[in-house]
């Protein structure tokens, strides 16, 4: 079982490895009622050809095709599950409570995997061991697959409305990371991610950012309710152990970012 309260990370140890070696990642799909979408996030994860992976899907009791579409390739999943859940952060928890790669990486139906992606990730930690959890760039899509802006991932958080600098899509962590300091909070709807990785950083994890590209639909959970989304992230941002100034300085970013659209919509 996956606690959730932060606890202090092991000494990191030194990693007797080759210049490359294929780390076993293990990967996790949550899905509900995407038929639309189940499809291209699949496909980019087979598609990667990586030969240490462990593919991990669960669905949450979909009513739609989503599980019939998820069984036209089950012979190269791992693990499949169907059943109810409580949500975004359960439905991870439950992949998490399965995983046995060395690295973990959390890919959502309609979201999608650009060229190597794993095998960029695995030479990262494999030549920077001290490193626990690694995040990329991201290209927004449309609905029909358009792009619509890249984001070169960065942690600033305080300086967007409502985000960390990248997207979740593009993070990957070693599974010693979630061993310690626990899985996603079942209580936070939508800034699970930010909760988690705060209390990553608070326990003296270090990020680091990699060369590495994903896609992600402009149509998550946390894009169609933005106002209560940040509201959350806000709590996330004041949470005892991050600096102060945090939540000041994101709703400071985040007002002046207003009036400059509101300026140029003029």
């Amino acid at each position: 079982m996956l606690p959730t309260v932060t606890m202090p990370l092991r000494p990191t140890l030194a990693l007797d490895r080759p210049p490359f070696a294929a780390m076993k990642i293990s990967l996790i799909t949550i899905v509900r009622n995407a038929e639309r979408h189940i499809d291209r996030t699949i496909r980019s994860i087979l598609a990667q050809n990586y030969p240490e992976l462990e593919y991990i899907v669960i669905d949450g009791a979909s009513t739609d095709s989503t599980v019939a579409r998820i069984r036209a390739y089950e012979e190269r999943i791992t693990r499949i599950i169907s059943e109810p859940d409580k949500g975004i952060s359960d439905a991870w928890n439950k992949g998490l409570k399965l995983a046995t790669g060395e690295v973990v990486g959390l890919l959502n139906a309609g979201d999608e995997y650009g060229d190597d992606v794993l095998s960029s990730v695995s030479r990262f930690f494999t030549n920077h061991g001290s490193v626990g959890v690694v995040f990329g760039d991201t290209t927004l899509v449309s609905e029909d697959g358009a792009a619509l802006i890249t984001n070169r991932g960065r942690f600033h958080p305080w300086r967007y409305s409502g985000g960390l600098g990248f997207y979740h899509p593009s993070l990957f962590a070693q599974r010693r990371v979630y061993e310690s300091i626990g899985g996603f909070d079942t209580g936070l709807k939508y800034a699970m991610d930010a909760d988690w990785i705060f209390r990553a950083k608070r326990a003296g994890v270090r990020l680091a950012h990699n060369d590495h590209l994903v896609r992600m639909l402009d149509d998550g959970v946390s894009v169609k309710a933005r106002f209560k989304a940040y509201g959350e992230y806000l709590q996330c941002l004041a949470a005892p152990g991050n600096p102060k100034s945090w939540p000041y300085l994101s709703m400071m970013s985040t007002g002046l970012r207003g009036l400059a659209k509101a300026a140029l919509a003029r």
